[in-house]
């Protein structure tokens, strides 16, 4: 494998040689890695005057260094930042376009992906949300719902993957009646249910699917609640395929992104 210098002239072989150096370093290079060599060759001249007679610039270099560490997390933080927003904005765009194809863009329909909980990975919890009228555009749901394998409609679509996870919901005239359902009919635990959101109250029929990526690995569960039943359900059942088959393609490219691993 020809090393990644040589490419200076052979994967860019036009242009003077400043312009093929610069455009290799704005090809491989990132921020991060100046703040790297920085800090690196800091660490070395510290190391050489560490007994020498100069302590004054050892801790200016001591200060310097502490400085450039500083700028380089920060830099991190706020690119990863860019990143996951990058992510949500995309998965809520698809979720418009679903939501389009499904239900001509009507509102009343809330489309939620839950991930792997990055904290207790016994729970999936809210990754991106969408809905027709959100106030809050940032995709980012502020919500203390979470399920375990098993638990739920959702957990089950977890549990299962690849399956299709579907129910009608009474209606309910109170969050009473809606605690009373989801801890005696779908059997869920006291502390799980006590995190569900009011929305629930209103909603008539939910769906769940668990997707997984192309070597079976899983990237989430898909879950869509309607405040009224989906009365083509059947009927869209090969659209929805088609669309859920585009959504695992768009989570798998991300969790495999370059920019994952970018500094």
């Amino acid at each position: 494998m020809r090393s990644a210098f040589l490419d200076i002239f052979f994967m860019f072989p036009f242009g003077s040689l400043r312009y093929r150096i610069l455009k290799w370093l704005k090809t491989y290079s990132r921020l991060s890695t100046v703040y790297d060599a920085f800090t690196n060759i800091i660490a070395i001249v510290i190391a050489a005057l560490a007994f020498s007679p100069h302590p004054r610039l050892v801790v200016i270099l001591a200060v310097l260094y502490a400085a450039i560490v500083f700028l380089r997390v920060r830099y991190i933080f706020k690119r990863r930042k860019e990143v996951y927003r990058t992510e949500i904005s995309t998965i809520r765009a698809f979720f418009h376009y679903m939501n389009e194809r499904l239900f001509n863009g009507e509102p009343g329909h809330r489309f939620t992906l839950f991930c792997v909980d990055p904290i207790n990975r016994d729970y999936i919890t809210p990754y991106a949300r969408f809905e027709v009228g959100d106030v809050d555009e940032s995709g980012i749901p502020r919500s203390n719902a979470r399920y375990r394998k098993g638990v739920g409609y959702t957990g089950q679509a977890w549990e299962n993957l690849q399956e299709y996870t579907s129910c009608v919901f009474p209606e309910f005239s109170a969050r009473n009646n809606l605690v009373e359902y989801y801890i005696h009919t779908l059997r869920m635990p006291d502390d799980i249910v006590r995190d569900i959101s009011d929305h629930m109250i209103n909603v008539r029929h939910i769906f769940c699917y668990g997707l997984t990526g192309y070597q079976g690995q899983f990237l989430g569960v898909l879950s869509v609640d309607s405040r009224s039943s989906w009365e083509r359900e059947e009927e869209d059942k090969s659209l929805l395929i088609e669309l859920l088959t585009i959504l695992g393609t768009i989570l798998e490219s991300s969790v495999r992104s370059p920019l994952k691993s970018r500094r």
